[in-house]
Order: structure tokens, then sequence, then C-alpha cells
């Protein structure tokens, strides 16, 4: 028995011993960036298959090329791996996209493929993606596809039909606008009123409880279309953006006006900035002194969306934004012209369902 530790030993040392030595076999990069293959001896090997891969007669990885003669011939890609069945078109080599014509060229600068405009790296053939300025001109590229953006907003920089960025949107905006306060009239009349601001700014002039005195609908159940209770009553509970979309439109069609309301309900709330830099206010949802919402079972079911009322829900109307501060600019009811942290006020207003009102 105690022989065998020494017996493992030395099958261990023979299966050792019995091994090819392959371990310094490798490939070797050179001061020109080509890459060679030494054999475990040393040696290096030229004109031959290594894997799948091909060596010159110097014994330098070839790449980009097509290998053999007749119908025997085999491709190469960018770093020298064979590519099966090559027929050109893209290819994704190390977490790069190429292009290939058949011939096995590389497409580089500006190319069109099924009507989309690419480009490539003038000197690697390198696709592009994300933001790259080129001759000067600064350009979009979609980061997983490739694609050139043209004629859209690329965030806040706008890219013609050429792809070229031709302006910008500010970091800070504000619209200049009247404050009226719901109080004392119509203490829980946060939502007219806010109406009644954006209708203000568009120059009609109204009073206070104008759109609560007749253009709002009422209910004693529905808060989605209509308002449950009394706005001139501290009871009253409150509407939300139909209800106020559809006074909107009551009043902009009596007074024939060419303005329509918009139910923006669903839209990112930094996407509302768009419509504050074209020079339109948006009524927004958010809750009384930026607190946080209370949570009820109280919903109710409209055109295929099921709504949820929150206490503390309140009504104001988003006027401007400073991206480098991280503030807005709000109109309040309550408040009047008052600014607030971005980031709180976006997370409030997405906790009340992200519920808004355009009007232009």
């Amino acid at each position: 028995m105690k022989k065998k530790p020494a017996m493992i030993t030395l099958l261990i040392l023979f299966l050792l011993l019995c091994l090819p030595v392959t371990a310094d076999a490798r490939w070797k990069k050179t001061s020109q960036g080509t890459y060679r293959y030494y054999d475990a001896n040393g040696k290096l090997l030229k004109n031959r298959w290594i894997g799948n891969y091909y060596v010159d007669k110097k014994g330098n990885r070839v790449t980009d090329q097509w290998i053999g003669k007749g119908s025997k011939l085999y491709f190469v890609g960018r770093d020298g791996k064979w590519i099966p069945n090559f027929k050109g078109g893209w290819q994704q080599i190390k977490g790069k996209w190429y292009y290939y014509k058949k011939s096995g060229v590389t497409k580089k600068g500006w190319f069109t493929v099924k009507g989309n405009t690419y480009y490539a790296n003038k000197k690697t053939g390198v696709r592009y993606t994300g933001w790259h300025t080129i001759s000067g001109k600064k350009y979009y590229f979609n980061t997983k596809t490739g694609i050139m953006a043209a004629k859209k907003w690329v965030g806040d920089s706008y890219v013609n039909a050429k792809g070229i960025v031709t302006k910008t949107r500010a970091s800070s905006y504000e619209l200049s606008m009247d404050a009226i306060l719901q109080n004392p009239e119509l203490p829980t009349g946060c939502e007219s009123v806010a109406l009644t601001n954006v209708l203000n700014y568009y120059k009609f002039p109204l009073k206070k409880t104008t759109i609560a005195d007749n253009y709002l609908e009422y209910s004693s159940y529905n808060f989605v279309s209509a308002y449950i209770g009394n706005p001139r009553s501290w009871d009253g509970a409150g509407c939300y953006a139909p209800a106020i979309t559809n006074a909107a439109n009551k009043f902009l069609r009596e007074k024939r006006s060419g303005l329509t309301a918009t139910d923006l309900t669903g839209t990112s709330f930094t996407k509302l900035y768009k419509y504050v830099e074209a020079g339109n206010p948006v009524i927004v949802w958010n809750t009384m002194y930026m607190m946080q919402p209370v949570y009820t079972d109280l919903t109710y079911y409209e055109n295929g969306r099921t709504y949820r009322w929150y206490g503390r829900e309140h009504c104001v109307v988003l006027c401007g934004y400073d991206k480098e501060k991280g503030t807005v600019l709000i109109n309040d009811p309550l408040d009047g012209i008052v600014v607030r942290n971005a980031e709180d006020f976006e997370s409030l207003y997405n906790q009340m369902g992200k519920m808004a009102v355009l009007i232009r």
C-alpha cells in the first residue's frame, strides 16, 4: 500500500515527458504591426494555413485577401481569419463592422447600402457609430446599425436631409407668462386655472373662473374626463388630462380659434422641452408643493386605459427649463412662477402618470 504514492508520481512524470512541447508555439506581433507564427522550435512558418489563418511567403498573416486559385478560393478578413462562404457585405470582426465588396475590398468613406448612408474610417474601414465630425461637419450614425440620421432631432441637435447638424436646442429656455392664482375663488381648481394661464398666454382674455364655470364637465365618479366635486370648495377633488383637453377644445371651438388641445399623456418629461422651446407652454400634472403623492384604491377606466387617483394631485404649467442648472420653470396656480428641481419634478410627473396637455 505504501508504494502507491510513488507509482502515481512516476506516472505523472511519464505523461508530462510524453506530451508534445507546444507551449512556445505562438503568434507574435512585429514592429510593423503584422503577425507571424513561430512553432515550438522557434521556426517561422510561411506559405501555409495555420488553423483558420494564412501566412504568406514572408511569414506575415494575410488579411482582407483571397487565398488559393480557381474553385479553391478562401477569403480571410480584417483580422486574418477565414470567412466561410464569403460573398461580400457586412462582416463583424472583433466587435467592429466592415462592409466588403464581393472582390474582398472594404468600403471606406461615404457609401450607401439599400438606401441607407454609412461612413467607414478611410484608413481602417471600420463603420462609424455615434457622433462624428467629418470635413468640419457634424453627423450622427445609429449606435447599433451605423445608419446616418437625417431629417430628425437627435438629442438636442437637428440633422438635415444630408445628415448635417444645422441647429441645436438651447440648454435653457423660458417663456414669459403672467401668473393667475387659483385662490381664493378656486381653492381646488388648479386644473382649470392652469388652463386659464395657458389660454391667457395665447391672448384670450378670460376670467379666472370662466373655464370652471362654463367649460369644465362635472361628475360624481368620473375624475378622468370630468371634475369630481366643486373647485370653489375646499372639498373639491380634481380632474385629469382628458377633462382639461375637452374643456380647452370646447373653448377654442367656440372662439373659432385655429389652436387645438392635445392630450400628451405618456410622453417622457424631457420630451416636453421641445414644445416649450417652440413657444408652447405645457400643462402637466404634479403634486401640491412637490409633496409625495398619496396612493388610493380609486380607479377609473376610459378609452382603453385605467387611471388611478392620487391624493395631493396638482396641475401646473411647464414654461421653462435650464439643463445646466437642472431646473424647470413652473407657472403654479398656488405659488405663481417658481423654479423647481428638474429631477424631482420629473419623478413626481412620472408617478402621477405622465399626464400633460398641449395647446398649439
